[in-house]
Parts: structure tokens; C-alpha cells; sequence
């Protein structure tokens, strides 16, 4: 979305998309500057996901009829706490959670806003109470999604996790 706002506002994000351009992603790590381990653990597979509204959406449609197993990735806007736990109930009920070997979480750009505040709190609490006992890894903050200076994750490449005591490793698989 080069023609947006975001695109001309931020130079990290020009930066990055133009590295995605020209530059190969096999092997290249996707930390973001804020991201926390949730939950430790290791994770191997294809990176899915996107936005958790649209996916949550999307249930009952023919490419939806099979949960893809995975690494998967989560983000939001504007979405107020009570609509991002249906939406995550949704996905939990129809065991796209449970295919994936691991989750991480990006960005909540303006979600559970009150009083003009958004409460990210909340939102972290939501998280870890839907995805803290499944036995996976879950990645707090990676920095992708909606945020002004978000990075770029490609999607249907494989990719490696691992979270730990020793810190986060998020790397893209080297025939990507």
C-alpha cells in the first residue's frame, strides 16, 4: 500500500519495502524492537495469519475449511476488547488456533480504547488467558499490523521461532 499515508509518513516502513524488494527474505530475522515471549517454546512451519477480524470473518468460506498448520500471525485495529475476543473465540472454536505450532502477536494499533486511550493491557491480558495453556509459543508486540512504523512479514513462507530465556529468534526459512 505505497500510496497511503503510512508509506509516505514513515521512513522505516519505505526502508523495509524496499528491502522486500530487492533484497532476498530467506534468512532474515523479523524481531521487532518491542517484542516480549508470552509464552517460551519453539516453532517450525508456514507463516499465516493477518488481521483477526478478517480471518475470524473469512470461517465458513471454502479456503478457510482446512485451519492451515503453522506459524501463526495475529494483528488489529480499531477494534474495541469485546469484538477481538469473539473474534479470537471464533478462531479458537474453529481450530485454527490449535493447527498452528506457534502464534505471534503484533501490533493493536487503537484497539481497546477508553477514554481516548487505547488499553494494551487489556488486550495482552485477552491473549494470555486464550493462548498461554495451549502449549505453544506466543510472541507479545512483534511490531507488525496497522502500527505507523510496522515491519513487513511475509505470509505462505516457512520460518523458524524460538523463544526463550535467550531471547527471541524469528527468522524466515532460506528458500523464501
Amino acid at each position: 500500500m505505497p500510496g497511503n499515508d503510512v508509506f509516505r509518513d514513515s521512513e522505516s516502513i519505505r526502508d523495509d519495502v524496499r528491502r522486500w524488494l530487492f533484497e532476498p527474505w530467506g534468512g532474515r530475522s523479523l524481531v521487532g524492537p518491542a517484542a516480549e515471549v508470552l509464552v517460551p517454546g519453539r516453532a517450525n512451519g508456514r507463516f499465516t495469519g493477518g488481521n483477526l477480524a478478517l480471518l475470524a470473518g473469512a470461517l465458513g468460506a471454502p479456503e478457510a475449511a482446512v485451519a492451515p498448520d503453522g506459524i501463526l500471525f495475529l494483528e488489529d485495529i480499531d477494534e474495541d476488547l469485546y469484538r477481538l475476543d469473539g473474534f479470537l473465540l471464533a478462531l479458537l472454536r474453529a481450530g485454527r488456533i490449535d493447527a498452528a505450532s506457534g502464534i505471534v502477536l503484533g501490533s493493536w494499533h487503537n484497539c481497546a480504547v477508553h477514554d481516548g486511550v487505547a488499553d494494551l493491557d487489556g488486550v495482552r491480558a485477552l491473549m494470555t488467558e486464550n493462548l498461554a495453556d495451549l502449549g505453544k509459543p506466543v510472541l507479545w508486540e512483534q511490531g507488525f499490523g496497522h502500527d505507523p512504523n510496522a515491519l513487513s512479514v511475509p505470509l505462505n513462507v516457512d520460518g523458524e521461532l524460538e523463544a526463550g530465556d535467550a531471547g527471541i529468534r524469528l527468522v524466515v526459512g532460506e528458500g523464501a
